[in-house]
């Protein structure tokens, strides 16, 4: 079996993963533990490899992603509990008292919640804090809904570098060093991100208000 053929075949595996995921044929689990095995069976068959070097590959595999893996684990776990328990309730209500009916605040505070919201690295459990949260005060307020999807899209960006985030533990792996040595290289980044996105929250704000949005206002 030459390399070209071995790679083609790696090439196949990532896309049929794809496919299968994108059309909801079975879980995320499944798909990355049947093909793979499916392409190491094809592997040895072929000669390529030994089941021996098979099994050292899994293991080389392990012990580069595992410190990865227990970390995004300890993560959703963590930050689950808390929002089921309530934390994030009481952080946007108590936050939420600040602003009260300023519109430039409720920007701010869109993106303050969706920067918390989003330190567990999931788009859907943020998504989930801040759109309940934030959307009534957006209609109550005449804010367009598509400001709060922008600033909460802009926070989660930037968030999505912590150590425990998809892109960083992939970038870690890739780069055979650990997220969180990765993440402080990337840490003065990430937070002129930050700054950046709270920029960009006040500049929506003064749009919104520019436009007629506020308690008793109309949008333009």
């Amino acid at each position: 079996m030459s390399e070209v053929l071995v790679g083609g075949l790696g090439f196949a595996c990532i896309i049929a993963i794809v496919i299968t995921l994108f059309k909801s044929k079975t879980l995320p689990s499944i798909a990355f533990i049947v093909f793979p095995m499916v392409l190491a069976a094809a592997l040895v068959l072929g000669k390529y490899y030994t089941w021996d070097d098979i099994a050292k590959l899994i293991k080389s595999g392990f012990s580069s992603t595992g410190p990865t893996a227990a970390l995004f684990v300890f993560s959703v776990l963590y930050f689950g509990i808390m929002t089921d328990a309530g934390m994030f309730d009481v952080i946007i209500g108590r936050l939420m008292l600040l602003v009260k009916d300023n519109v430039i605040g409720v920007c701010v505070m869109t993106c303050v919640i969706a920067l918390i919201g989003h330190l567990d690295g999931g788009g859907a459990s943020t998504f989930c804090i801040v759109i309940p949260a934030m959307l009534p005060v957006y209609k109550k307020m005449h804010m367009r809904p598509t400001t709060l999807l922008r600033i909460s899209v802009l926070a989660m960006g930037v968030l999505n570098l912590m150590p425990w985030a998809g892109p960083t533990m992939r970038a870690a792996t890739v780069l055979g060093i650990e997220a969180g040595a990765l993440w402080q290289t990337i840490l003065p980044i990430q937070v002129c991100g930050i700054i950046l996105a709270l920029t960009v929250a006040v500049a929506n704000g003064v749009i919104e208000k520019n436009r007629g949005a506020g308690l008793n206002g109309r949008l333009a």
